[in-house]
């Protein structure tokens, strides 16, 4: 078959980069080869996938992949046409535009890659077409997976992000990549720590505004960050209640009742005598106030 020999000279050359599986009931992501001879099962490279969340399978075989992004791929065989235990192993034809290492594949330009399932023999049984897209965007996403464009924060609060690379249409882009996350005030926010799957927590210092900044791949974007104030579970304020039951009101009369010694104006006199200034009442007034 022409096709399979002309695929089967480019590859000679070529590293290997993954390898067949033959395990049926793998529960990756597959697409079906072009030739029908099998499936292409996507593998995540590294914990930074955003089609990896589960830090191991991806959910979906992905529509695109990030330039410089890091990927690998298996081929399952269909056993209509071969027998169990069939080696093969994948290899990418273009190494100007892809390259390859052991379990990664990154593909450097934009555009469709081919990538070929390919027999020790060096026969090609099965090709596959990936689709590479250059970073537009990096999405902030927070663990419950909200996208943000303003971070916001009280003083001492903390959140955790993770970026999320995507093209000019707003598609997400598979693999792997390595961001760096600089705060360009740390006196306003911080980051606190840096998972291993690159997402971060950043805190909340001083009230203020300020960026965060994001890159990879020498792709750069800012975040902007706002830190509105401290935050207190405290529910006191002032006019709260004391504790001998007055209301605690700044300026406030109490509820506790007269006053423990009687003396002071306006006081009630022991004898019973009137505060009024025309008492004639000569009675001698036991605490000495003046009853006026």
């Amino acid at each position: 078959m022409t096709l399979r020999t002309t695929f089967a000279i480019a590859a000679l050359a070529l590293g290997v980069g993954g390898c067949v599986i033959d395990d049926d009931d793998d529960d990756r992501p597959s697409r079906p080869g072009e030739l029908g001879a099998g499936d292409f099962l996507y593998v995540c490279v590294g914990d930074s996938d955003p089609f990896c969340t589960n830090g191991a399978v991806a959910d979906t075989f992905p529509e695109r992949i990030a330039v410089g992004a890091r990927f690998d791929l298996d081929f399952n065989p269909n056993d209509n046409f071969f027998n169990d235990g069939l080696a093969v192993r994948i290899d990418a034809p273009n190494g100007s535009v892809v390259r390859t290492e052991i379990g990664a594949f990154f593909m450097q330009v934009a555009g469709y890659q081919v990538f070929l399932a390919v027999t020790n023999d060096s026969e090609v049984v099965d090709i596959q077409h990936l689709l590479a897209a250059d970073i537009d965007r990096i999405a902030v996403r927070t663990t419950d997976s909200q996208d943000l464009d303003t971070i916001e924060l009280a003083v001492g609060e903390q959140i955790t992000v993770s970026a999320v690379p995507q093209d000019a249409l707003r598609t997400t882009l598979a693999g792997s990549l390595s961001y760096t996350w600089t705060s360009a005030d740390e006196t306003i926010a911080d980051i606190a720590t840096v998972d291993e799957d690159f997402d971060i927590t950043i805190e909340g210092i001083e009230v203020g505004s300020t960026t965060m900044v994001i890159e990879t791949e020498g792709f750069v974007q800012e975040v902007t960050i706002e830190v509105t104030g401290e935050s207190t579970t405290d529910d006191s304020t002032t006019g709260g209640e004391d504790t001998d039951g007055s209301s605690g009101t700044t300026g406030g009369e109490e509820t506790s009742g007269s006053d423990t010694d009687e003396g002071s104006t306006g006081g009630e006199d022991t004898d019973g005598g009137t505060t009024d200034p025309t008492d004639s009442d000569t009675d001698t007034d036991t605490e000495g106030s003046t009853g006026t």
